[in-house]
């Protein structure tokens, strides 16, 4: 989880990305035993019961997934390795590059 903010979460940071955490069936104490062991710069959210997992998935995890702001998901995988990093950060790119176009566009005097 540090791994994921610290390359990605503070890389992209001024560009709006941001990383949000899930844990999924563990307890309070064991969260707070695993975000205690760094910096913790990003959000966590608990699912200790698995019923917001169980509406996406029933198997699996860890789980990754790039959200554009409306929600819509540009990105997913189901591990987190060295090619998924660097998948994660060609999606990133491309998200970021399609949003600069796309408001270039947007405030453009000849559309």
């Amino acid at each position: 989880v540090h791994r994921l903010h610290d390359e990605f979460g503070q890389r992209y940071q001024d560009a709006g990305v941001a990383v949000v955490t899930i844990n999924v069936g563990d307890s309070a104490d064991e969260v707070d035993a695993v975000l205690n062991m760094g910096p913790r710069n990003y959000t966590t959210l608990r699912d200790p019961n698995r019923e917001a997992f169980a509406q996406v998935a029933t198997r699996m995890l860890p789980r990754t997934y790039l959200l554009r702001p409306d929600r819509q998901i540009v990105w997913f995988d189901m591990e987190y390795s060295r090619s998924s990093r660097r998948e994660l950060r060609n999606a990133i790119r491309y998200t970021l590059r399609q949003f600069m176009q796309q408001a270039k566009q947007d405030s453009s005097p000849f559309m």
